[in-house]
């Protein structure tokens, strides 16, 4: 991977967030050239992918739910912060009322109070739904990359919206009535009612959910979705970061071969033509087929800001 000068490796500022998540991972097939010509006044391009149709190119649609969300900083979760402060101000109130021995029992008491709070906080507010639309295999004309470019990305989370906006991902997220029963069935419509996709997801009778090792097949598209993402705020401004899954590590991860029927409206995305799409599912004569993943340890990294010449 090419990379400006003095840029550092994506994912070293450290991540803002963790959680668990369980999603529905599916590629529609775009018109290469139709595609290309919404990359192209951004100075990006399109590399093509081994074993993909001829003339076109992966959209990648991420169908998630948020379990567990915890802000993060230092490689500590918001619990662990939030028990570190429960901490240090029970045993300050402890030795006022009991010396020593007060100060011991007020830090553990306070400190089990504070990451309860913290829990309970995570359960309400880190708890959502979003959609990840982009286009994998992405590069820049110098040649850097490839990164996973977003062209959209849907949350009913106001949280998630504010925090694209503060932290400078430039994911451009937008608030939307999401449902979803998940493994089963998924839609989105903007505020104003119009809708924007309805899938359904059907399991494939001959597999079942189990680790991911045991599903050779998905390997190709685990390592096209697991390239950096590039957020785009316009004028030549970039933002990077990683989404890191970690998909094999964790016993309590469960994955399955599901098959997605989808029907797209105009309002998604750019550059894929609006209609319906069956997606079969992931086996080994289908390796770019949908895909379900359950209890998925998720990590977010900082985003780093790029203008165009620095990609």
């Amino acid at each position: 991977m090419r990379r400006g000068a003095g840029a550092r490796p994506v994912g070293s500022h450290g991540y803002s967030s963790r959680a668990l998540t369980d999603a529905t991972c599916v590629l529609l097939w775009a018109e290469r050239e139709r595609l290309s010509a919404e990359l192209r006044p951004l100075g990006l391009e399109l590399r093509p992918v081994p074993g993909a149709p001829r003339e076109r190119h992966p959209i990648w649609l991420d169908l998630g739910q948020i379990k567990r969300g915890a802000g993060e900083a230092l490689d500590l979760d918001q619990h662990a912060w939030w028990r570190r402060t429960g901490d240090m101000a029970g045993t300050t109130l402890g030795w006022f009322s009991g010396g020593m021995r007060g100060a011991g029992r007020g830090r553990a008491l306070a400190a089990d109070v504070a990451e309860q709070f913290s829990r309970s906080l995570s359960r309400s507010l880190g708890t959502y739904r979003e959609v990840i639309v982009a286009a994998p295999n992405v590069t820049t004309r110098s040649g850097s990359g490839p990164y996973a470019f977003v062209l959209n990305m849907l949350t009913d989370s106001p949280i998630a919206v504010w925090g694209d906006r503060a932290l400078g991902y430039a994911y451009g997220k937008r608030l939307c009535t999401l449902t979803a029963a998940p493994f089963t069935s998924y839609s989105g419509r903007l505020p104003l009612g119009d809708r924007l996709f309805e899938a359904s997801v059907t399991p494939d009778p001959a597999s079942g959910w189990g680790p991911l090792d045991e599903l050779s097949s998905a390997k190709r598209l685990l390592a096209l979705l697991a390239q950096p993402l590039l957020g785009h705020f316009g004028e030549g401004r970039f933002a990077i970061s990683r989404l890191d899954r970690e998909y094999a590590a964790p016993a309590q991860t469960r994955v399955a071969p599901h098959a997605v029927d989808i029907r797209v409206e105009p309002g998604l995305t750019r550059g894929l033509v609006a209609g319906r799409f069956h997606v079969s599912a992931l086996s080994r004569r289908t390796p770019w087929g949908g895909l379900c993943v359950a209890d998925l340890p998720t990590r977010v990294s900082y985003p780093e800001p790029r203008h165009g010449s620095q990609l």
